[in-house]
């Protein structure tokens, strides 16, 4: 098809190239093509050439210039931004698609034309800024000096900031669902929001002193979490990295059986009582088993403690933060929840909260009876406490439980990505990364595991846990390493929306800070523009995702490893201040251990 495109004159010999890369990155997934007149992408996609069964088309911005095109899936698994001309001018012009994440589905957000500028070799960024706006639409392009951000942008930013605004702005257009995560080009498959849940098991379940005073909390104990979807799906592999079991409840079918063929699960049932039996033959076999249950958390937790089964850890991660869309309320025999939804939502979501409610009671019966309960931060306890549930916060939340004194060393998730499409340069960063950091056992753990257990889908890519002083070593290492060719390609460098010092959360990673500052937003704005002052390539400023309008707002940032000495300036500055500002917050906030960290390496707080 590609060869007669070409010889027709509909696609060019680069944009062919392309094409193929695209191919590579979607491998396994049947894909329609279509290819626009100069401009013209977004129609294009209209006349896809696709398979009666491809899950996501791809349309191709034409000539110089030319808007980006989109790549949308009929079955809920993608929709965002395409590629723009590949000759598109100095900076490429670009319209982003609606922003979306299914059921964990592949998502390439090809909105930087100057990424994808190093992935085709087409882009040549000077002094250009792109300013962007809602949903990612390039709103103007200004000069800027050289040394700053390439690309600023905000999503979600509401002065009233609730979840009808917000609906009301995403029916005409004016609001994305993007999150904080998708909308930087920072998901790129399921690696690096796995990555993510993973390593962070890594660091919240492996010593949690404040509730266990230092025992192994998950290695041989039973776990019993919610939800398999798109953030959820990594709770068994990160278990079962600990070396503990778990019996993973989810509502839909086809997100277990996706798991199921992607590895990260086991095994998987539909009776209660076979997956208790099947979780406490593997804690007395001493056999780390992940173990998908299908059914509705409301409804199975409420029969665990029926029976007086009580696990050693529960907890959940569905996205109750948005109780119209992201959690079933228990439903009757042959009832269409969706037309409920549609003909009623007001009565829709206070069944979903009343199911919560349910839910949360469970939780809080199984901590008394000895289980360690914590939340996710997706405001489980919130739609609970709205429901009248008066006691749901008396678990904590899993950042002041477990994560806090990583946050005081500036220490999160630090993720990366391969635009060769290339699996190899993943495994030599890898390689690199054990040869920099050989005193991190936590870091050598994961990453040999990670090779192995992780299956990559998009683009190849890796995420772990790095702190102050580490990062920016990092992006340095795989700076050079483009430059010298052990990589075959620029690496794009970002991290999670889970980070020390960009997110003020109070249910999250701002819950229960020690000067009571929780809800302070002044500290993610003033990581956003320190990542513009720092030379960021990317930095974002976005509002409500992963815990709901109203509830968080969070600055991001991504870089380019390109191998160049601007690129190593960029890295050396922005990776360094970024998770500076994470020690600098938290030293604010009063905790000994970020005051004595920003002193022992090096940071100047003349107000401390």
């Amino acid at each position: 098809m590609l060869a007669d495109l070409i010889e027709d004159g509909a696609l060019l010999e680069s944009e062919a190239e392309v094409v193929v890369k695209l191919a590579r990155v979607f491998e396994g997934i049947d894909l329609g093509l279509a290819v626009g007149a100069e401009g013209d992408a977004d129609a294009a996609f209209h006349d896809a050439i696709r398979g009666e069964n491809a899950v996501a088309e791809i349309a191709l911005g034409g000539g110089a210039g030319a808007d980006g095109g989109v790549f949308r899936s009929d079955h809920g698994d993608f929709i965002g931004g395409g590629v723009g001309g590949v000759d598109g001018g100095p900076v490429g012009a670009e319209q982003s698609g609606v922003a979306q994440q299914g059921d964990g589905g592949v998502a390439v957000f090809a909105e930087a034309s100057f990424v994808f500028g190093h992935l085709f070799g087409h882009v040549h960024v000077q002094r250009e800024t792109l300013v962007a706006g809602p949903c990612g639409d390039v709103a103007q392009v200004i000069e800027g000096h050289r040394a700053e951000a390439v690309r600023c942008d905000a999503d979600g930013n509401l002065r009233r900031a609730r979840w009808e605004f917000f609906d009301e702005g995403f029916e005409v257009g004016e609001e994305c669902r993007a999150g904080f995560v998708e909308a930087r080009l920072a998901r790129v498959g399921r690696e690096l929001i796995a990555g993510a849940e993973i390593r962070g098991a890594q660091q919240d379940d492996a010593d949690p002193d404040g509730l266990r005073g230092g025992d192994d909390l998950l290695a041989e104990n039973i776990r019993v979490v919610v939800g398999l979807g798109g953030m959820g799906g990594a709770q068994p592999l990160a278990v079962k990295l600990a070396g503990g079991v778990s019996i993973c409840v989810e509502v839909d079918a086809h997100r277990i059986q996706r798991r199921l063929e992607t590895r990260y699960l086991d095994k998987a049932t539909a009776s209660l009582d076979e997956a208790i039996a099947m979780a406490q033959a593997a804690k007395a076999a001493k056999q780390a088993v992940s173990i998908g249950l299908m059914g509705n958390a409301a409804e199975v937790l409420p029969r665990m403690v029926e029976l007086g089964f009580t696990p050693d850890l529960v907890t959940d991660q569905t996205s109750a933060h948005d109780p119209s869309w992201g959690y079933l309320p228990i439903a009757q025999p042959d009832e269409d929840l969706n037309t409920f939804r549609a003909k009623n939502p007001d009565a829709y979501t206070s069944r979903v909260r009343t199911s919560i409610a349910e839910h949360v009671r469970a939780i809080l019966t199984m901590q008394k009876r000895g289980a360690v309960a914590f939340d996710y931060g997706n405001n489980l306890r919130t739609q609970a406490e709205i429901a009248g549930v008066t006691d749901a916060f008396s678990y904590p939340g899993f950042v002041p439980a477990f994560i806090r004194d990583s946050f005081c060393e500036g220490r999160g998730p630090f993720r990366w990505v391969a635009l060769s499409g290339d699996p190899a340069d993943i495994a030599a960063t890898d390689q690199a990364l054990l040869k920099l950091f050989p005193e991190d056992q936590r870091l050598h753990q994961w990453l040999t595991f990670a090779a192995d257990q992780i299956a990559f889908q998009g683009l190849p890519a890796r995420i772990c846990w790095l702190g102050y002083g580490q990062r920016d070593r990092a992006g340095l290492l795989f700076n050079q390493m483009v430059r010298d060719g052990r990589i075959s390609a620029p690496i794009v460098i970002g991290r999670d929306h889970l980070d020390a010092g960009s997110v003020a959360s109070p249910f999250r990673e701002t819950e229960a800070m020690l000067d009571g500052s929780d809800a302070v937003s002044d500290w993610p704005l003033l990581n956003f523009a320190t990542g513009i002052a720092s030379g960021a390539g990317w930095m974002s400023f976005h509002h409500g995702g992963g815990v709901g309008m109203g509830y968080s707002q969070h600055a991001g940032l991504v870089a380019v490893a390109d191998g160049s000495d601007e690129a190593e300036e960029r890295l050396r500055l922005c990776l360094r201040n970024d998770p500076a500002m994470g020690v600098i917050r938290h030293a604010d906030a009063g905790y000994e251990k970020a005051i004595t960290v920003a002193r022992e390496r090096g940071l100047d707080l003349p107000s401390l």
